[in-house]
């Protein structure tokens, strides 16, 4: 079963609602411990989630279920940027899924921007607040079926799952940024 990356901002108060780059300026990518291997196993589930910063304060809009398609981070600075796309916004505010994430996983991701989280821990909390993951999302963690709040702990994970992505000219990036394929 594949992590899931979360990743916070204050940049725009629908930025998780359409598809882009989310770079992570003045932070290292090395601060994602398992980062090589998240990066060779895009596209991953991940959750966008707006925090507050300074003047900006964006917690009650929902969190976005998204699909990180790739990852990649600048040679020199080794600042990381993670390439999205939305699935679906959630129901529930932003501030509602830091609150639980802070009290369950003492995760602040107003501190860390980014990070990956075990999957199962993340579902219990979503089941929790109510919320009912998309089944792509869960496609995406390598679950099998289509959840629902009473039945996401019955869900079981792909026994094996063999990469078939082959890269093509038009989605390699090679430039004084390492190289990656999506």
């Amino acid at each position: 079963m594949k992590k899931v990356i979360a990743l916070g901002t204050t940049w725009e108060p629908d930025f998780w609602e359409k598809p882009q780059k989310a770079p992570f300026l003045k932070r290292t990518y090395r601060q994602l411990p398992d980062w090589e291997d998240l990066s060779k196993n895009c596209p991953l589930a991940g959750l966008g989630i707006y925090i507050k910063q300074k003047e900006k304060d964006y917690k009650n809009k929902p969190f976005v279920y998204l699909k990180i398609k790739g990852m990649r981070y600048n040679a020199g600075t080794e600042e990381p940027h993670f390439f999205f796309e939305p699935i679906k916004k959630s129901s529930t505010e932003s501030r509602t899924l830091l609150d639980r994430l802070l009290d369950e996983l003492g995760v602040d991701i107003k501190k860390k921007l980014f990070l990956s989280i075990n999957p199962e821990k993340l579902i219990n909390i979503l089941r929790d607040i109510g919320e009912e993951p998309p089944k792509e999302w869960f496609d995406l963690i390598g679950l099998v079926g289509t959840p629902n709040a009473t039945s996401i702990s019955t869900f079981s994970p792909i026994a094996s799952v063999t990469p078939t992505a082959i890269p093509s000219s038009n989605t390699h990036i090679n430039c004084y940024y390492s190289t990656f394929y999506c």
